[in-house]
């Protein structure tokens, strides 16, 4: 399974099996970037202005810039992440397979609370 998030003019795809998240051009299909993590990725990435969050089956939460496709920060949980995120203005929440709900600021990636 995947799945996409169109923002602006940019589609913005999980591939499961590949452990990866694309941005292609929805105009052009031109592939803009490729990110790849040690783990499936079957969640939906939330998209930013400047940033793509996804969680990946490596435990870990990345953040990625929006246009050139490179790690900006990651947050590593102690279960895997088989679930959407989602953003406000400031924050990005998740949830783990290690049974907490994550608030982690969007800036930096560090934590500003979690919930069991």
């Amino acid at each position: 399974p995947s799945e996409m998030t169109l923002f602006v003019d940019t589609l913005y795809l999980s591939i499961f099996n590949q452990s990866r998240v694309i941005s292609v051009d929805a105009k052009t299909g031109k592939l803009n970037w490729s990110f790849a993590t040690k783990g499936w990725v079957s969640t939906k990435p939330s998209v930013t202005e400047k940033d793509v969050f996804i969680g990946s089956q490596d435990r870990i939460f990345y953040c990625i810039d929006r246009k050139t496709g490179k790690e900006k920060w990651k947050f590593e949980t102690k279960g895997r992440i088989e679930k959407g995120s989602t953003v406000d203005d400031k924050y990005v929440y998740f949830g783990s397979g290690d049974g907490n709900l994550y608030c982690l600021d969007q800036a930096e990636g560090k934590l500003k609370w979690k919930y069991e």
